[in-house]
């Protein structure tokens, strides 16, 4: 079966998209060991830096969107 269009962009997309799913799994991987870190930080009396850390950008990019619209 013969693709549409020029094959190298083809082949770059692809490379492209490796990359990014690459990226994204190793992304999750963090996610998930600095979850369970601070959940037992939790359990400990302590705060759950990573859960900060997420409120803290969270609110960043709301604070960045409400300022575009004003």
């Amino acid at each position: 079966m013969k693709m549409p269009g020029n094959p190298e962009h083809f082949a770059q997309f692809s490379i492209e998209l490796q990359t990014a799913i690459a990226v994204v799994k190793k992304a999750a991987e963090v996610i998930g060991q600095t979850t369970i870190i601070g959940t037992e930080q939790e359990k400990t009396g302590g705060t759950n830096d990573f859960v900060t850390a997420w409120d803290t950008i969270g609110q960043q990019v709301i604070t960045d969107e409400l300022n575009k619209k004003s």
